[in-house]
């Protein structure tokens, strides 16, 4: 008991440390109350120096629910997060009403769906039809089918908006940290930087027949 106190004292302290009025509440009560916490989580998850973690079992639904309750009153909105890093050195703001532009953050090819491409709408909003330009390429892009990703499933939508994840399919040039704009827009969300990998393997099968085989195992160990 002792520990688990000392543990919430230090988590109220540094909630406290991202605003200036909330510290001074600390520093009159020693503590700050359910809805100061709440704003204090907010503020830090927006600055980007709060990272909250949640040990959850979706397969023995364990906890999903108060994670989830945490998202929808903690978690800043798309549009009181800071803006998006463009690679020039500017910013752009998340706005429902703003320029229509998607970053491309995963690609995926799965058996009988061709390439996935998993973007998330980082101003404006993208509906099914909608033609966008890549900017690395600058190829003209067709949305022709949107989908909401649950686990497996693939929920077909006809319109997603800022903060959506989403994806679609047979994208023919864009693949990840991709930016797909407006026709009226050119901008360039600051790319991804991934660690350069310790191996690299191919595996190429010997033949059609033994290259259906591969993605059924591929499949598999993916899942």
């Amino acid at each position: 008991m002792e520990k688990a106190n000392q543990l919430h004292n230090e988590l109220v302290e540094k909630v406290a440390e991202n605003d200036e009025g909330l510290m001074e509440m600390y520093f009159e009560k020693g503590t700050l109350n359910e809805n100061e916490m709440r704003q204090g989580l907010k503020i830090g998850m927006r600055n980007h120096v709060v990272f909250p973690i949640f040990c959850v079992s979706a397969k023995n639904d364990m906890c999903s629910g108060r994670m989830m309750g945490f998202i929808d009153n903690v978690a800043p909105s798309s549009v009181d997060i800071q803006p998006e890093r463009l690679e020039d050195g500017k910013e752009l703001f998340h706005f429902l009403d703003g320029p229509e532009v998607l970053f491309v953050y995963k690609t995926a090819i799965e058996p009988n769906l061709d390439k996935m491409s998993f973007f998330k709408v980082i101003s404006g909003q993208v509906n099914a039809g909608d033609e966008l330009i890549n900017h690395q390429t600058g190829e003209t892009e067709r949305i022709n089918q949107l989908f909401i990703v649950d686990g497996h499933k693939r929920n077909p939508i006809n319109k997603l908006v800022v903060g959506d994840l989403g994806m679609t399919l047979k994208l023919k040039s864009t693949e990840t940290n991709h930016t797909l704009c407006g026709k009226n827009i050119n901008v360039c969300v600051q790319p991804i930087e991934f660690h350069e990998p310790k191996m690299q393997m191919a595996i190429i099968a010997n033949n059609n027949s033994d290259d259906e085989k591969l993605g059924e195992v591929l499949q598999k160990i993916h899942q």
